[in-house]
């Protein structure tokens, strides 16, 4: 789906992506392109995940859009998308997920309403109420495998990081 469904509910998530399919569906018909066959049970059993809440990666590799408040200080320019680069143990014994903005530059994340990641270094996503997380950042001069990364005492910048994943089960 090419917009957003921030603020929207399951119910209108999935009638958005059905009229939007119904419009690629009329595109391609009036262009002339041969669709493939949808057989008739999965089109009739629309949706085939039933939607039951959002997830938030944390996987070394997956992508991420970043969005950072006007004063997020100076010199830092992170808005847009970024890369995480998974979960690494902070000098305190807590996971820290590191973020690879678009110039290169590490970052280190801890969420900022106090929830700790993960204690499993190699997880994938976390549950969450919504597709987006406000997290605390600060840069990250080494983020080697074995690293054991540096928490700054007192906070660093507040940002807002969407990774997006829909939670569903088969039904």
């Amino acid at each position: 789906m090419s917009g957003t469904w921030a603020g929207m509910t399951p119910e209108e998530i999935g009638e958005a992506t059905r009229r939007e399919w119904l419009e690629q569906v009329a595109q391609a018909e009036a262009e002339g392109r041969t669709l493939p066959h949808i057989s008739r049970a999965k089109r009739e059993d629309y949706p085939h995940l039933r939607f039951t809440g959002w997830t938030f990666q944390v996987r070394d590799g997956a992508p991420a859009e970043v969005v950072a408040p006007a004063d997020a200080g100076a010199g830092v320019d992170v808005e847009g998308r970024a890369l995480l680069r998974g979960l690494r143990r902070g000098a305190d014994g807590a996971p820290v997920l590191l973020l690879q903005t678009a110039d290169g530059a590490l970052w280190g994340l801890r969420r900022a309403d106090g929830t700790p990641w993960p204690e499993e270094l190699d997880a994938w996503s976390v549950k969450t109420e919504k597709p987006e997380l406000d997290v605390v950042a600060w840069p990250v001069p080494d983020a080697g495998p074995a690293a054991v990364l540096d928490v700054p005492a007192a906070g660093g910048h507040t940002w807002t990081v969407r990774t997006g994943d829909l939670e569903g089960e088969r039904g």
